[in-house]
Protein backbone atom coordinates (compact mmCIF):
# COMPACT_ATOMS: atom_id res chain seq x y z
CA UNK A 1 0.00 0.00 0.00
CA UNK A 2 1.39 3.56 -1.20
CA UNK A 3 0.77 6.93 0.73
CA UNK A 4 0.76 10.23 -0.51
CA UNK A 5 2.87 12.37 1.95
CA UNK A 6 -0.44 14.22 2.81
CA UNK A 7 -1.40 10.82 3.97
CA UNK A 8 1.97 9.72 5.28
CA UNK A 9 1.68 12.80 7.19
CA UNK A 10 -1.86 12.33 8.34
CA UNK A 11 -0.60 8.72 10.13
CA UNK A 12 1.88 9.92 11.62
CA UNK A 13 0.35 13.08 13.47
CA UNK A 14 -1.67 10.05 14.29
CA UNK A 15 1.21 8.29 15.29
CA UNK A 16 2.19 10.96 17.47
CA UNK A 17 -0.65 11.71 19.45
CA UNK A 18 -1.21 8.23 20.09
CA UNK A 19 -0.33 7.31 23.33
CA UNK A 20 0.47 3.40 21.71
CA UNK A 21 3.64 4.47 20.49
CA UNK A 22 5.00 7.24 23.54
CA UNK A 23 6.99 9.45 20.79
CA UNK A 24 6.52 13.00 20.76
CA UNK A 25 7.32 15.24 17.76
CA UNK A 26 9.76 17.88 19.11
CA UNK A 27 9.95 20.46 16.45
CA UNK A 28 6.66 22.15 16.58
CA UNK A 29 7.29 25.03 14.48
CA UNK A 30 6.67 24.99 10.59
CA UNK A 31 9.84 23.74 9.07
CA UNK A 32 9.09 24.84 5.13
CA UNK A 33 7.32 28.00 4.61
CA UNK A 34 5.97 29.29 1.25
CA UNK A 35 3.81 31.99 0.47
CA UNK A 36 0.99 29.13 0.46
CA UNK A 37 1.45 27.32 3.42
CA UNK A 38 3.42 26.39 6.65
CA UNK A 39 4.43 23.04 7.42
CA UNK A 40 6.26 20.34 9.20
CA UNK A 41 7.46 18.59 6.92
CA UNK A 42 10.75 17.38 9.04
CA UNK A 43 10.42 15.27 11.74
CA UNK A 44 12.72 15.23 14.74
CA UNK A 45 11.05 12.44 17.24
CA UNK A 46 11.75 11.33 20.50
CA UNK A 47 10.34 8.97 23.05
CA UNK A 48 12.01 10.69 26.08
CA UNK A 49 11.26 14.19 25.29
CA UNK A 50 12.28 15.24 29.11
CA UNK A 51 15.93 14.41 27.40
CA UNK A 52 16.15 17.01 24.68
CA UNK A 53 17.68 20.25 26.68
CA UNK A 54 16.75 22.25 23.71
CA UNK A 55 15.31 22.18 19.95
CA UNK A 56 15.33 24.62 17.25
CA UNK A 57 15.36 25.83 13.37
CA UNK A 58 18.22 26.89 11.65
CA UNK A 59 17.72 29.17 8.09
CA UNK A 60 19.35 27.47 5.60
CA UNK A 61 19.13 29.65 3.25
CA UNK A 62 19.48 27.53 0.36
CA UNK A 63 16.61 25.63 0.56
CA UNK A 64 12.90 25.56 1.55
CA UNK A 65 13.47 24.03 4.47
CA UNK A 66 14.74 25.06 7.70
CA UNK A 67 17.54 22.63 9.36
CA UNK A 68 16.34 21.35 12.29
CA UNK A 69 18.50 20.40 15.85
CA UNK A 70 17.50 18.70 18.83
CA UNK A 71 19.97 19.21 21.50
CA UNK A 72 20.10 15.95 24.57
CA UNK A 73 20.91 16.73 27.93
CA UNK A 74 23.87 15.03 29.28
CA UNK A 75 23.54 12.45 31.92
CA UNK A 76 26.34 13.31 34.09
CA UNK A 77 27.32 10.94 37.38
CA UNK A 78 27.18 13.65 39.82
CA UNK A 79 28.93 16.22 40.51
CA UNK A 80 32.42 15.72 42.45
CA UNK A 81 32.82 11.74 41.72
CA UNK A 82 35.60 9.71 39.86
CA UNK A 83 35.66 7.59 37.02
CA UNK A 84 38.06 5.18 37.73
CA UNK A 85 38.98 3.33 34.33
CA UNK A 86 41.26 0.06 34.13
CA UNK A 87 43.36 -0.70 31.63
CA UNK A 88 45.79 -3.68 30.48
CA UNK A 89 48.72 -3.34 28.18
CA UNK A 90 49.33 -6.14 25.57
CA UNK A 91 52.66 -4.34 24.54
CA UNK A 92 54.79 -7.14 26.19
CA UNK A 93 52.25 -9.82 25.00
CA UNK A 94 53.51 -13.29 23.44
CA UNK A 95 50.82 -14.67 21.25
CA UNK A 96 52.65 -18.10 21.04
CA UNK A 97 53.44 -18.66 25.01
CA UNK A 98 49.46 -17.84 25.61
CA UNK A 99 48.92 -20.50 23.27
CA UNK A 100 51.34 -23.10 25.56
CA UNK A 101 49.55 -22.41 28.66
CA UNK A 102 46.29 -22.82 27.21
CA UNK A 103 47.63 -25.91 25.58
CA UNK A 104 49.17 -26.94 29.00
CA UNK A 105 46.66 -26.23 30.83
CA UNK A 106 44.00 -28.83 33.11
CA UNK A 107 40.48 -28.43 32.51
CA UNK A 108 38.73 -31.02 34.35
CA UNK A 109 38.39 -28.23 36.85
CA UNK A 110 36.35 -26.12 34.51
CA UNK A 111 34.28 -29.20 33.23
CA UNK A 112 32.86 -30.00 36.48
CA UNK A 113 31.44 -26.46 37.77
CA UNK A 114 28.47 -24.73 36.75
CA UNK A 115 29.17 -21.65 38.94
CA UNK A 116 30.39 -18.68 36.41
CA UNK A 117 31.98 -17.29 39.56
CA UNK A 118 34.05 -19.79 40.77
CA UNK A 119 35.10 -20.67 36.95
CA UNK A 120 36.65 -16.71 36.61
CA UNK A 121 38.48 -17.47 39.76
CA UNK A 122 39.76 -20.57 39.17
CA UNK A 123 40.81 -19.10 35.70
CA UNK A 124 42.10 -16.81 37.07
CA UNK A 125 44.10 -18.05 39.76
CA UNK A 126 45.59 -20.61 36.89
CA UNK A 127 46.38 -18.02 33.91
CA UNK A 128 47.48 -14.85 36.28
CA UNK A 129 51.21 -13.82 36.01
CA UNK A 130 52.23 -13.56 39.79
Amino acid sequence: MRFTFGQATLLYQKACRSDEYSIEQVIKEPTRITPDSKTVPDHCIATTPQNIAHSGLVCSGVSDHDIIFPVRKLNSTGANQHNIITKRSFKHFKNQDFLKDLEEASLEDFQNLNDPDALWDIGKKRFSVS
